[in-house]
């Protein structure tokens, strides 16, 4: 669903291109963060694109802290551009504070 020149924009405006570094990026992710979800309470869209308004959770993996100290959820919003029905640009708007709280945290 994206295409080869992807460009995925984080949080804190970090750019990473390329669907083979976005698909590392992803499986890492989810590594740290298995139950990841996104929640989505809106959509706004035209032909090329998509802004999704809603929160965002997961649990941070680590053999220290309980799952429940380690649960994030941040209100948050995403805006995909898609380009011949790919997407093309994936950027993410959050306060990951929390999330970069429990990581940091949980480095013993």
């Amino acid at each position: 669903m994206i295409s080869e020149d992807y460009k995925f924009t984080d949080s804190l405006g970090n750019i990473f291109r390329g669907k083979e570094v976005m698909t590392n990026g992803c499986a890492n992710y989810l590594y740290l963060f298995p139950d990841y979800k996104i929640e989505v309470d809106e959509i706004y869209e035209n032909e090329e694109k998509v802004i999704f308004t809603g929160k965002a959770s997961g649990t941070y993996i680590s053999s220290e802290d309980s799952a429940e100290e380690n649960h994030w959820e941040i209100i948050a919003a995403w805006r995909a551009l898609i380009e011949n029905g790919k997407i093309k640009e994936w950027q993410v708007f959050g306060d990951n504070k929390p999330v970069y709280e429990i990581i940091e945290r949980n480095k013993k």
